[in-house]
């Protein structure tokens, strides 16, 4: 063995000396690189060159091999083994701000996720801009758009949650899907008068958006455009304005009046509606073609507008479609013109100020729920060929049927429903006694047969509910209906019903059946029960004990999510680790 071989104690301390070396030596080149610049320019010569990409002259087409995300400077720095060990710096070391160069023509997605750009410029050179191309650029905050582009491409700016502003170029004429979904704090936008449609979901979710005036060409807003901007008041529309489509102001908790343009009242000539087609044929590739009509209000355009107090319908609507006005609970001041012939599944359901209302002989078609939980004062004339009104409860009758329960619209003073027997067996419809507030107790039908979609959603003053046994199918909720929203369901909300038996022919408490029924304490759920679906009895916070049938199959895993009373359910014997959706 050698004798002056290194001990383990001299290796550790010259490995030591080796590092610090290293360290120092990197630490005395980034310093003088550092006052090198400093001293050629100062403070502001370094900001720029750190931060400011300024692409070079003559570049076509803007893509990730020309967005880079480093200076040399950053670069250098990046590549240290220094910064290795320090990896929170490498943010700081990242372009914030980039110049693209006159000439340029395609911007490309190079851009996509950069979670550290802060501000672009686009010369007018550049025609042509990808979808998602700036997507989740999270701090982007400034951009100077292309007056050359016609679009604004798909999912441009979606997730761009610190833009402020955006100043839309003339000459831009659509704006296209998703365009800038999910900007939270986008306050003002500006959109040019050359603008003729904005597509599905453009501004979906700008929830700090307060105004918004629309341009006179512009003829479509589309589906969801600017649903949940739950901080816009005002709209302002031209008279030119030809289709809204579902949903486009859904969730606009803030929004206080809306005057719906002339031209939705007016029918289309040949020519138009061909142009519209071809255009929405284009527009909407990869989702299909959806057939449009005109004439309409359509559905859930305004769902959930609970500040809304007054809408403005011209003469000439036709049809008001499902859901248009439900739970616009402030809504108080409406004119339906006697224009209009069909009211759609729920239109108003909720919608608790309804002024009063005569249902003329020219309406055709009254769907299910349409007036539930409204308190409208409804005037029906007895010679009416389909339509009568007992009670406060609305029902649908021709000649050789059973009748259809269509809406429970006002509860009766005791709060007792007594359901009459020449109800059809599948004829209590959808939502008909959703909302309805005063409704204390309801009687069934002995040859009732379904429970229909949230048939007593929102129901908080219910207390009982007898379901007779010739029930064979509970229906949960239907997210055509809501929108997709999961706080429905048969019973869901229904705030003061302590117990519920369920029938013996029913197979399966489907989704959201239950869920949020506070008081709920009992229930009872016979053999041959083999599906509890997923939130079925969610947030029922009084129900204590539940005993699972033994032909228990499937067991939703969110089935009671909430339930902070309840004992742990004993899974039947054989049931195994199913679960929904497995």
């Amino acid at each position: 063995m050698n004798a002056h071989a290194d001990s383990p104690k001299e290796k550790d301390e010259e490995t030591t000396r080796e590092r610090f070396t290293g360290v120092a030596e990197q630490l005395s080149h980034l310093l003088m690189i550092l006052l090198l610049a400093l001293a050629i320019g100062g403070i502001p010569v370094l900001y720029f060159h750190m931060y400011y990409c300024r692409i070079p002259a003559g570049t076509k087409v803007i893509d990730s091999s020309v967005a880079r995300p480093y200076s040399p400077l950053g670069e250098y720095i990046a590549g240290l083994s220094l910064t290795k060990k320090i990896p929170w710096i490498l943010p700081y070391l990242q372009y914030r701000h980039y110049i693209i160069p006159d000439g340029a023509t395609e911007l490309h997605d190079g851009f996509r996720q950069n979670k550290y750009v802060r501000s672009i410029s686009i010369p007018d050179s550049v025609t042509e801009i990808y979808d998602r191309a700036f997507e989740d650029c999270e701090n982007l905050r400034s951009v100077r758009l292309p007056s050359g582009a016609k679009t604004l491409p798909g999912v441009l700016f979606a997730g761009c949650t610190a833009l402020e502003s955006i100043r839309i170029p003339e000459g831009v004429k659509v704006i296209d899907v998703s365009a800038f979904t999910g900007c939270k704090n986008l306050r003002n936008v500006v959109l040019p008068d050359s603008l003729e449609m904005i597509q599905d979901r453009a501004f979906c979710g700008c929830s700090a958006l307060t105004s918004i005036r629309i341009p006179d060409k512009v003829r479509l807003i589309g589906e969801g455009a600017f649903s949940y901007c739950t901080s816009l008041r005002k709209v302002d529309i031209s008279d030119n304005l030809m289709t809204i489509e579902t949903e486009a102001f859904m969730d606009c908790t803030s929004l206080e009046e809306f005057r719906l343009p002339a031209a939705m009242a007016k029918p289309m000539t040949g020519e138009e509606h061909s142009e519209e087609a071809r255009q929405r044929r284009v527009l909407q590739e990869g989702r299909g073609y959806v057939d449009f009509h005109t004439q309409a209000i359509y559905p859930r355009v305004f769902a959930g507008c609970t500040s809304l107090k007054k809408v403005v319908i011209p003469d000439g609507i036709k049809i008001i479609d499902g859901r248009a006005f439900a739970c616009c609970t402030g809504l108080s001041d409406i004119r339906i013109p006697d224009s209009v012939t069909s009211i759609g599944i729920s239109a108003f359901v909720g919608c608790r100020n309804l002024p009063p209302f005569t249902i003329g002989k020219q309406i055709e078609r009254i769907d299910y729920g349409a007036f539930s939980g409204t308190n409208c004062r409804l005037t029906v004339p007895d010679d009416h060929p389909f339509i009568q009104y007992e009670g406060g409860l609305l029902y649908y009758k021709r000649p050789y049927e059973k009748r259809r329960l269509l809406s429970c619209v006002t509860a009766p003073e005791d709060g007792r429903v007594v359901v009459p027997s020449d109800v059809g067996e599948y004829s209590v419809g959808t939502e008909a006694f959703a909302m309805c507030t005063g409704l204390k107790e309801v009687l069934l039908p002995d040859e009732m047969k379904i429970i229909a979609p949230n048939l007593f959603w929102g129901c908080a003053d219910l207390e009982r509910v007898e379901l007779p046994d010739s029930i064979t199918e509970i229906h949960g909720s239907s997210d055509w209906m809501t929108g997709g929203r999961d706080n429905s369901g048969a019973f869901a909300g229904c705030a003061s019903l302590k117990s519920i038996t369920i029938p013996p022919n029913v197979t399966a408490i489907p989704y959201n059946t239950f869920q949020n029924c506070t008081s709920l304490e009992e229930v009872s759920i016979p053999d041959g029960v083999t599906v509890i679906g997923e939130r079925a009895f969610r947030n029922c916070v009084s129900l204590k004990h539940v005993t699972l049938p033994s032909s228990l199959k499937t067991l939703g895993r969110t089935a009671f999510d909430g339930c902070t009373a309840l004992e742990k359910p004993v899974l039947p014997p054989g049931y195994g680790k199913k679960k929904e959706g497995d």
